[in-house]
């Protein structure tokens, strides 16, 4: 008998296709609006920052 994918591997493999969407999507709306050089999980990372949340670090196909 063949073994199915668990639900947590099915959401794996839905997040890697869709996190290169999302990224572009995502960049495409917000970086026009930035400095040069800011990307957008800079910009999240600043704003958790001025919030008291510091040290967060984010990459752009990480869901």
């Amino acid at each position: 008998m063949a073994r199915s994918d668990s639900n947590r591997d099915r959401i794996g493999k839905m997040f890697g296709i869709l996190a290169p969407e999302l990224d572009r999507f995502i960049a495409g709306a917000v970086e026009p609006e930035l400095e040069d050089g800011v990307t957008w999980e800079k910009l999240v990372a600043l704003k958790d920052a001025k919030k008291g949340k510091p040290g967060g670090e984010y990459e752009r196909l990480d869901p």
